[in-house]
């Protein structure tokens, strides 16, 4: 809990931005906001920083006074401000704000991660091996002695304030069976503190807790550790084991940036490759059917020919038919065979009832999701002008590769009793 003169932090509010004043007393701009709503302090209207900071000297708005002393403190649910932290912010919003270290040298209160992890251990009982164990998807990884808990606390804090320093944050990841992840954006690397033990000595004796913490950096290529040797304390390398990992978080930056453009070439050539493959298909399928309508109309030319040849030997006697009616009745089909395979003509039957297509609005069409979008674009109102359209209209709409729509297309226009022959031509199916 912080205390402050309210005058002083009218003062305050005037002086440093509200985004940079509220994380030195450890709670949010919505938090300060609310603290001067309640006081009744005023705080610099929209585009009063920028004015500051182009050299201007724009008003403030006077602070009112209140009817005896109860609300002339401010108590907000952060920490305690250190003199230093305002002195170092009054040359105004450009100047620059002091690191969150600064502030926990100063006396300030400790992080969040830090507290978690301190409530954590004081209800935790030691394992097999003297230690207490914090769990890790949820607080801060370390693995200590109750003698070395403040001891490694304080490490995590010093940790902690000087990644924050350098623009990163700390998080607890419950992957991995739990880690503390340093991070930077969406990298990061895995860091843990634990106490060393003396393997060599049993269980029961009291020294086998050495009392030496050891902080382990890992993540991707990188295994690093530190730890409490006769010349060195571990707190002596807390700067260098953050630098090891901002380097390491460059890396594996770096490394997902090349794993996420090459994951982009592939996707490009596999695109690419199955471009060229549907075209070959399509192509094949074209090519099949244009052999498959020219033997049609071959067929139906030699059928008519035949039928012609015949005719002309019965016109000239030299070939009588035995039954006359019979054979004018073949003859008939014979001649609507052959227009019914020609892929020009194909004739209906003589003796089959012709049913007209049905005009259907084409808010009543079964649809499916694309089919329903693509049919939008096309801005027409029934089945009629769809049959229509012309074969570019219909692939402009659909996408020149988007055969599934188009032959979607197909079926509507089929299902309601539109030829078949007519739209098979003219999409090439």
């Amino acid at each position: 809990m912080s205390a402050v003169d309210r005058e002083k932090l009218y003062e305050q509010v005037w002086t440093i931005p509200g985004s940079r004043l509220a994380p030195l007393y450890g709670i949010s701009d919505v938090a300060l906001a609310k603290a001067c709503k309640r006081h009744k302090i005023p705080r610099p209207p929209r585009g009063y920083w920028a004015k500051l900071a182009a050299g201007q000297k724009p008003p403030r708005k006077p602070l009112p006074k209140l009817r005896g002393d109860r609300d002339s403190v401010v108590l907000m649910q952060g920490w305690q401000l250190p003199e230093e932290a305002f002195e170092q912010n009054v040359q105004g919003p450009n100047h620059r704000t002091p690191s969150t270290q600064a502030v926990a040298e100063a006396g300030a209160m400790p992080h969040e991660l830090v507290v978690a992890a301190q409530s954590l251990l004081a209800t935790t009982k030691p394992d097999q091996n003297g230690l207490l164990r914090t769990d890790s998807k949820t607080v801060l990884d370390a693995q200590v002695s109750s003698e070395s808990v403040q001891r490694c606390l304080g490490l995590y804090e010093t940790l902690i304030r000087k990644w924050e320093g350098q623009g990163g944050t700390v998080r607890v990841v419950a992957t991995g069976g739990g880690q503390t992840a340093l991070a930077i954006g969406e990298d990061e690397i895995y860091v843990r503190i634990v106490e060393e033990i003396d393997e060599k000595r049993p269980v029961s004796d009291p020294a086998r807790l050495t009392g030496r913490l050891c902080a382990q950096l890992y993540g991707g290529d990188v295994r690093r550790q530190w730890a409490d040797r006769k010349t060195q304390r571990l707190e002596k390398v807390m700067s260098t084991l953050v630098t090891t990992a901002a380097a390491a978080v460059a890396s594996i930056r770096v490394e997902r940036l090349d794993a996420e453009c090459v994951e982009r070439q592939r996707r490009r050539v596999q695109d690419r490759r199955q471009a060229v493959a549907n075209k070959k298909n399509r192509e094949f399928g074209r090519r099949q059917k244009l052999m498959e309508y020219a033997n049609r109309w071959h067929d139906a030319q030699r059928i008519r020919e035949y039928l012609s040849a015949l005719q002309a030997a019965i016109d000239e006697e030299r070939v009588q038919p035995l039954d006359e009616a019979g054979f004018r009745e073949w003859f008939e089909w014979a001649t609507w065979y052959a227009d019914s395979i020609d892929p020009i003509l194909q004739a209906p039957h003589p003796d089959e009832e012709q049913e007209l297509p049905v005009n259907t609005p084409i808010t009543e069409l079964d649809l499916t999701a694309r089919g329903r979008a693509v049919i939008a674009e096309l801005e027409i109102g029934d089945s009629d002008e769809l049959a229509r359209l012309p074969l570019d209209r219909i692939r402009e709409a659909c996408g020149y590769y988007d055969t599934a729509t188009r032959q979607e297309v197909h079926r509507i226009l089929e299902g309601l009793g539109y030829p078949t022959a007519k739209f098979e031509t003219r999409y090439g199916w």
